[in-house]
């Protein structure tokens, strides 16, 4: 679909998690535009440009994933890093399976090609989405898996957070990593002195939505990760527990 402006962009991705909802479809994502850290840029009717911010259509995303049950990829022939901005975005649903695009700046041509390869590879069975950063030639793509990924934010994200410190102020700081995912956390936490013990139990839940596994036991299979015991043995560590 040609998008002509901001809003078509926004109206095509809900169209499409409307159609996923009703014929329980898998579909695949492509977006083609100028991109960069911030988000993706394209000309208008009027030939003007128009930007959208990887803020503003993570919700359009993650809706559509929520329709497919975790099942969207996202093929990006805009820009790299999309997949790592896309992990670290706020929110209690993944915005998409995986993400496909390149990891370096290329040219038009090389990037086509590319794009018929990958797609050639699809259709024939070859391509394996469970094998995160492959490359593919002639042109460099690669496959993000957004589970690795942001199972590698999140707990470094804990790591950090437990640093050495104040008990209230390291319950504080996970307790927003809970914010992060879109559970909100009672904000007179730092006053509370049991509220650690609580926490791996909270982000427990709040992995398994992150992930849809309340929709789809499948998905438990697929994405599961005992996160309270991983939170358990850093605070063990940390002498926090």
């Amino acid at each position: 679909m040609a998008c002509k402006q901001r809003t078509d962009v926004f109206s095509a991705i809900q169209e499409a998690a409307t159609f996923a909802r009703r014929h329980n479809a898998r579909p695949i994502l492509h977006i083609e535009a100028h991109g960069n850290e911030d988000g993706l840029e394209g000309p208008n009717i009027d030939g003007e440009l128009e930007f959208i911010t990887w803020d503003e259509i993570t919700p359009y995303l993650r809706e559509l994933n929520f329709s497919t049950n975790c099942n969207l990829i996202l093929v990006c022939a805009a820009c790299k890093g999309i997949a790592s901005m896309l992990s670290a975005s706020s929110g209690d649903r993944i915005p998409c399976l995986a993400v496909i695009g390149p990891d370096s700046n290329v040219n038009p041509t090389p990037l086509l090609n590319a794009m018929k390869e990958l797609y050639r590879a699809w259709m024939n069975g070859l391509l394996d989405l469970d094998a995160p950063s492959r490359e593919m030639a002639p042109a460099s793509l690669e496959i993000e898996s957004m589970a690795l990924l942001s199972y590698e934010s999140f707990m470094e994200y804990v790591i950090r957070a437990t640093r050495p410190g104040p008990r209230a102020e390291t319950a504080e700081k996970l307790a927003k990593v809970l914010e992060r995912m879109g559970k909100p956390y009672d904000q007179s936490l730092s006053q509370v002195n049991g509220q650690i013990s609580l926490l791996p139990r909270r982000m427990q839940r709040a992995w398994q939505r992150l992930f849809m596994m309340d929709l789809d036991s499948e998905n438990r299979e697929r994405f599961g990760f005992d996160v309270k015991a991983a939170i358990w043995k850093i605070l063990r560590f940390r002498q926090l527990a």
